[in-house]
């Protein structure tokens, strides 16, 4: 992921000044050359974009804080910008292939987050550029491949309305069954 240090200024964040690419172990050093404040932006991809706040990534600046050279930031939690899993025939446990998946916002069935996808030979969806925090509900519609249409029940089973479903955690989702019609 990569990570922008940008100077703060009387109207927010001004030039970047460093960047970097975290390590595999989520890492990165900024070098400052001043003894200015600044803040950290991190920038979207697998994991949503934003600016560094105290323990999170947040997606407004009003939110943030601004770091002096040289400091330490310790741990800083972002969520996931994707929502992935398998659709598979709830009866035989066989992939599907063909099935629409979308990820639609917890409080408006309407408003849908990200970019939707459709299950591969394997099953396997990602949905991605989700930027809505924590969760959000799956809506599959397997019309065309002769399964059920309808959203993501708490125990990965699917329900035919959204006032039904859970809320799917973004990041890794597991299986989801689905019924033949």
């Amino acid at each position: 992921m990569e990570v922008r240090l940008q100077q703060v200024t009387s109207s927010g964040a001004g030039a970047v000044v460093a960047t970097d690419i975290t390590a595999a172990d989520g890492s990165f050093s900024l070098a400052t050359g001043s003894d200015d404040e600044y803040y950290i932006r991190v920038v979207a991809g697998r994991y949503q974009g934003g600016w560094i706040g105290s323990k999170y990534v947040e997606r407004r600046i009003d939110d943030a804080i601004t770091h002096a050279p040289g400091a330490t930031l310790g741990k800083i939690w972002a969520h996931p910008a994707f929502m992935r899993g398998v659709v598979v025939n709830a009866s035989t446990g066989n992939p599907v292939k063909g099935v629409a998946a979308t990820a639609r916002d917890t409080a408006d069935p309407s408003s849908l987050e990200g970019d939707p996808d459709t299950t591969n030979r394997n099953g396997v969806f990602e949905i991605t550029g989700i930027t809505g925090e924590d969760s959000n509900n799956l809506k599959l519609n397997g019309s065309s491949q002769g399964y059920e249409t309808g959203f993501r029940g708490c125990s990965a089973q699917v329900v035919p309305t959204w006032g039904d479903a859970c809320g799917a955690p973004l990041g890794r989702i597991g299986k989801v069954f689905l019924d033949k019609l």
